[in-house]
């Protein structure tokens, strides 16, 4: 089966893979849409009752969930866990429409209270994305390294932007250090978020081997005539350099390098935000439970990177950077091949 856009191979989950990854995600997740309901309802106003008892309702119904995803054995076979996950599904979605409407009163000013439009829209999107991460185990099938990158960064990195002008509203005006910290780190994800869309963007539509031969995209004919053209030509000679091959364009590498550290960088400032709260040694409104909140976010961030960075070295015939000079292009007069500088 090929995914959509990069034309890279799936491949299927394993039984063992399946079961361990759905309780991975479900134990994070149901912990983070359980604390959605609460913020939710520490925010609404107090005339607001039957948003308030809703949004406790959806507590308690996340920490029911989440204490039998806690008890369920790593044993458990497929088909039991797969009967969670859609239950666990059809509750996140009712918890996402939820989320949609209170998003609807605030903006129409139906309602008021303390709760951010860009905050409850926020926690709408982390929900889409949980129901999407199950539905994509219960399919058993797991998206190609290259188009994972692409869809991950585009997620996570804004939700870190949006943790870091969170933080920067609710941190009281006189903190000027920790306020241009996150400015500083809000326009850091903006630039990296904008530079993932843009690389989802140019590798969308290649064909299902890309190879980059001296600065030239070279489609699956091209490639086969000149590897034809090098195994004559090595023939012929006594001596032969090796080809040099990469498994993937060492710009997804680089990206994937630079989002890392920038979000290690946020995680430990949220780390270090969560500490000064706990010892008052800060001033702001924030709760808390919201800056610990934010910061196992962003170590769930450098898990599911940690883990793209792994997949990257094993792919192979997706990608492949051949380092050697750029063959002429007939049509063209000079030569075509990439010249150094």
């Amino acid at each position: 089966m090929e995914a959509e856009g990069w034309g890279m191979q799936t491949h299927r989950v394993t039984d063992r893979d399946f079961v361990r990854r759905s309780l991975e995600e479900n134990r994070f997740w149901l912990r983070i849409m359980k604390e959605h309901s609460l913020f939710l309802s520490e925010g609404f106003n107090r005339r607001d009752g039957d948003l308030i008892r809703t949004a406790n309702r959806f507590f308690e119904e996340f920490d029911r969930l989440l204490r039998r995803a806690r008890e369920l054995s790593p044993l458990a076979g497929p088909g039991a866990i797969r009967r969670f996950n859609q239950e666990v599904i059809r509750a996140v979605r009712d918890l996402r429409n939820f989320k949609q409407e209170v998003l609807l009163r605030i903006i129409t000013c139906r309602i008021a209270g303390f709760n951010l439009p860009l905050l409850v829209d926020h926690i709408r999107r982390e929900a889409e994305y949980f129901i999407t991460v199950l539905t994509r185990l219960n399919e058993g099938i797991d998206e190609p390294v290259e188009a994972a990158i692409a869809r991950e960064n585009v997620f996570w990195l804004r939700i870190m932007a949006d943790h870091s002008r969170f933080i920067r509203n609710l941190l009281d005006p006189s903190e000027r250090r920790l306020v241009e910290a996150a400015d500083q780190f809000a326009d850091q994800f903006d630039q990296l978020l904008a530079q993932a869309r843009d690389l989802d963007s140019m590798f969308q539509g290649f064909s299902p081997v890309l190879v980059i031969v001296g600065g030239h995209l070279l489609d699956q004919p091209t490639l086969v005539r000149l590897q034809e053209e090098e195994e004559r030509d090595r023939e012929e000679r006594e001596t032969e350099e090796p080809l040099l091959v990469e498994e993937t364009p060492p710009v997804l590498a680089q990206f994937t390098e630079d989002v890392i550290g920038a979000t290690q960088e946020i995680r430990d400032f949220k780390r270090t935000a969560a500490r000064l709260l706990a010892d008052c040694r800060t001033l702001s409104v924030i709760n808390p439970l919201l800056a610990d909140h934010v910061a196992r976010e962003a170590e769930k961030f450098l898990e599911i990177l940690g883990q793209l960075e792994q997949r990257l070295g094993p792919v192979r015939e997706k990608a492949l950077v051949v380092t050697q000079p750029a063959p002429p292009c007939p049509e063209l007069e000079p030569p075509c091949g990439h010249k150094g500088t």
